[in-house]
């Protein structure tokens, strides 16, 4: 079981991959598609290490969001085409030249667990910093699972994207 910010380094660290074929499935409304996926860590199939992802079916560019998931608690994120803008904490606990940045809208932004492990869980990754990695969403997909050290392949989610009145 994941408990202390050792055992995610630990998990980080290790070699994963995934746990059967991961699936985009639409909501109910169709408005949104989420994914996850159990990951596969130094051989044993953990329960509480997983991938998880959302992504807006219906607006150009996608807002698409993967997690990795440790013990309930989201320890790195990859955020393509947010639709908000993100204020990273001012205080001592971020790196001087991370401190209040504001990424906007739109710009690609990676929660990593470097940057995230001295807060407290509830804080949800509060600091992010911008993500250059995207070719295409698929190239980001990948680079974020080579840095999270996952193998596998994850497919693009379903996109059909309508014109707005």
């Amino acid at each position: 079981m994941t408990r202390t910010a050792e055992d995610i380094d630990a998990i980080l660290a290790a070699d994963k991959q995934m746990a059967g074929q991961p699936r985009w499935q639409e909501s109910d409304r169709d408005t949104v598609a989420g994914l996850r996926v159990q990951l596969v860590v130094e051989g044993i199939i953990r329960t509480d290490v997983y991938l998880a992802g959302n992504a807006v079916v219906h607006l150009s560019p996608q807002p698409v969001s993967l997690i990795l998931v440790c013990g309930g608690r989201p320890v790195e994120r990859l955020d393509l085409f947010p639709r908000a803008p993100h204020t990273n904490p001012p205080g001592g606990r971020v790196p001087r030249p991370l401190r209040g940045l504001i990424l906007p809208a739109g710009q690609h932004q990676h929660h990593a667990w470097r940057l995230n492990r001295t807060f407290p869980p509830n804080w949800n990754l509060p600091v992010a910093e911008p993500w250059s990695v995207l070719d295409s969403v698929a190239v980001a997909f990948q680079s974020f699972l080579a840095a999270l050290n996952i193998v596998g392949d994850l497919p693009l989610p379903p996109h059909e994207p309508r014109l707005v009145p």
